[in-house]
C-alpha cells in the first residue's frame, strides 16, 4: 500500500523450517483481495524460497490473497 509501485514487483517468500532437498514445486492461487488490475502472477520455488511476482503495475489500494502448497 502507498505510493511508488513499480512494474512487475515481486514478494520472496522464506520457508522457515529451513532447505528443501530439491526445489519444491509450487500450487498457487489467488483466493481474496480487491486487486483486479493485475492480470496474472507468475511463481517460481528454490529450495529455499517461493517468489510471487506481478505481471504489471499494482494499484495502490488493491489487495491480493494468495494460498498455496508446495510438492516436492
Amino acid at each position: 500500500n502507498g505510493t511508488g509501485q513499480a512494474a512487475n514487483p515481486t514478494a520472496t517468500l522464506t520457508f522457515p523450517e529451513g532447505t528443501w532437498t530439491t526445489a519444491p514445486e509450487p500450487i498457487v492461487v489467488r483466493n481474496g483481495g480487491t486487486g483486479i488490475g493485475i492480470t496474472g502472477f507468475t511463481f517460481a520455488c528454490t529450495a529455499t524460497t517461493l517468489v510471487i511476482t506481478a505481471v504489471g503495475t499494482p494499484i495502490a489500494t488493491e489487495t491480493y490473497v494468495f494460498r498455496w502448497s508446495l510438492l516436492g
